[in-house]
């Protein structure tokens, strides 16, 4: 028992688990998922939703990092295109449209400091 509870994960699945808790306490309705015309919808869905952009970047963050492919500051400006990207594509009108996927895509593609291509993209 010393062990599961020294282990650094313990704790925050012990967090995580009362506030769920603590939201079924306040809504009962807080876990509750429905589908409605083959989607689902629910608070935790909304969650799951909203996390998702950070969720891809930080696990497109964590392969480059593991693979050695670039640095850390090379890494953080991605991170923050990618994400200026998803945010864009995510309040478009037309986010399937082909102009909204272009710009979106043309903005992690170009390096703000040098306006040249970077090496995520294309090699040079």
């Amino acid at each position: 028992m010393k062990a599961i509870v020294k282990n650094q994960y313990f704790w925050g699945i012990i967090a995580l688990l009362l506030l769920i808790m603590v939201d079924v306490i306040k809504d009962p309705s807080f876990v509750r998922i429905t589908v409605n015309n083959g989607n689902l919808y629910g608070s935790l869905i909304d969650i799951l939703r909203g996390s998702a952009p950070v969720l891809m970047i930080a696990i497109g963050m964590t392969l480059v990092i593991a693979t050695a492919g670039i640095d850390l500051s090379v890494g953080s400006l991605m991170a923050v295109s990618g994400a200026v990207s998803m945010e864009f594509l995510a309040s478009a009108a037309h986010s399937g449209s082909t102009g909204a996927v272009l710009t979106a895509w043309g903005c992690p593609c170009w390096s703000p400091s040098f306006w040249a291509p970077s090496t995520a993209c294309w090699s040079p």
